[in-house]
């Protein structure tokens, strides 16, 4: 590998190091069951926007068609 990027990579890399315990990552919420998805899924897509990339199948189950 040239020695100009493998230098520009190392660097890259130590940067994103030094910047993990900086940047906002937030705590997981554990789902204990599958029906705990569906207000989650209400809560943060918009319906029209939801209901083009989703199977008939789940738009069926969530009761939006």
């Amino acid at each position: 590998m040239n020695p100009i990027t493998k230098t520009y990579c190392r660097i890259y890399q130590n940067l994103f190091r030094i910047a993990i315990p900086f940047l906002p990552y937030r705590k997981p919420a554990l789902l204990h069951h599958v029906e705990a998805v569906v207000p989650l899924l209400h809560k943060k897509t918009s319906p029209g926007y939801f209901w083009l990339q989703t199977p008939i199948s789940v738009n069926r189950a969530l009761h939006i068609i």
